[in-house]
C-alpha cells in the first residue's frame, strides 16, 4: 500500500509489470506500467512513468458530469438534485442546476469522496415549474473512472414537460329512457331497413322519435343499436279506430231500427 514516501524495492533483473489493483478514495486506478531492470540494473521502459530508476504512479481523480436536460436534450435550470452514494448511504452533493452542466470531481461538497465500483444515486427533489419530477438515475463508476454508457462520464437525466390537465367534460349522458310512443325490444341486430321515409337506420340508436322522421316507418334495427316498435299516437291508427267506432255505430244504428220496425208490425 502507497504512503507519503516512495516505495524501495530490489529487483534482479528481468521484465516486471505494475499494477494498481485498488486507487486511493476520489480517484481511479491507473494503466498498468511495464518495465524492465537491465543487466547493468539501470531500469527502462516504455511510458514517460518510468525515468531513471523511478517508477512513478499518476492517479487520475474521479469525476461524473451531470446534465439536467429536457426532451430536447436543452439544459433545464432549476432542480434541485441530489448524488447519493447507494453503497454506503451517503449524500454526496446536493445541488440546483443552472445552464452549465454540474461536475463533481474526487468528492462532493459534503467531502463524501468518490469510489472506484460504488453505486450512486442520482435523484431530483424537485423539478422546475413546468416539468414532471424525472425518475431517479443510477451509475457506477469503473475501477478506471469510467462509467458504463455514459460517454464522457456525462450523466444526463431527462424532465418532461408537465401535462396540461384536461378541462372537465360532461359525463355522457344516460341512456334515454323509453317513452309513452316507444318500446324497446331485444338486442341489438345486425342491421335493416326502415319500412320508410326519412326514419332510417342509424348507427347506434337507442330511441325513435315518430316526430323526428318523415317515413312512415314501424321500427328501425341499426348496427349497434336496439329495435324500436312505435306503438301510440300514429295519424293512420288514430283514422282506422275512428272508422271502426263509426262502423260500430252505424251497425248498432241499424239493428236497433230493424228490431223496431220488427216490434211495430206485431
Amino acid at each position: 500500500v502507497s504512503g507519503k514516501s516512495p516505495y524501495i524495492l530490489a529487483l534482479d533483473a528481468g521484465s516486471y509489470l505494475l499494477r494498481e489493483t485498488v486507487a486511493p478514495a476520489g480517484y481511479a486506478v491507473t494503466t498498468d506500467i511495464p518495465f524492465t531492470v537491465n543487466p547493468d540494473m539501470s531500469v527502462s521502459g516504455t511510458t514517460d512513468a518510468v525515468e531513471g530508476a523511478n517508477i512513478t504512479l499518476r492517479d487520475n481523480a474521479l469525476y461524473v458530469k451531470i446534465a439536467k436536460v429536457d426532451e430536447n436534450g436543452s439544459v433545464v435550470a432549476g432542480a434541485t438534485l441530489t448524488l447519493t452514494d447507494e453503497t454506503t448511504g451517503e449524500l454526496v452533493e446536493q445541488w440546483v442546476s443552472d445552464k452549465d452542466v454540474h461536475t463533481i470531481t474526487r468528492a462532493g461538497s459534503t467531502g463524501v469522496a468518490l469510489v472506484g465500483g460504488h453505486t450512486y444515486v442520482l435523484h431530483e427533489v424537485a423539478a422546475p415549474a413546468g416539468y414532471q419530477l424525472a425518475e431517479d438515475l443510477r451509475f457506477v463508476f469503473n475501477g478506471d473512472g469510467t462509467i458504463p454508457n455514459c460517454p464522457y462520464r456525462l450523466v444526463s437525466m431527462v424532465d418532461k414537460l408537465e401535462v396540461a390537465p384536461l378541462p372537465d367534460n360532461q359525463a355522457p349522458s344516460e341512456e334515454q329512457a323509453p317513452t309513452k310512443n316507444e318500446v324497446t325490444v331485444g338486442d341489438p341486430g345486425t342491421g335493416g331497413d326502415p319500412a320508410g321515409g326519412d326514419g332510417g337506420a342509424v348507427n347506434g340508436a337507442t330511441t325513435v322519435d315518430p316526430s323526428a322522421g318523415n317515413g312512415t316507418g314501424n321500427g328501425t334495427t341499426g348496427t349497434g343499436g336496439k329495435t324500436i316498435l312505435r306503438t301510440g299516437d300514429s295519424p293512420v291508427m288514430w283514422i282506422f279506430l275512428a272508422l271502426a267506432v263509426i262502423c260500430i255505430g252505424g251497425a248498432a244504428t241499424l239493428f236497433v231500427v230493424a228490431y223496431l220496425q220488427k216490434k211495430k208490425k206485431k
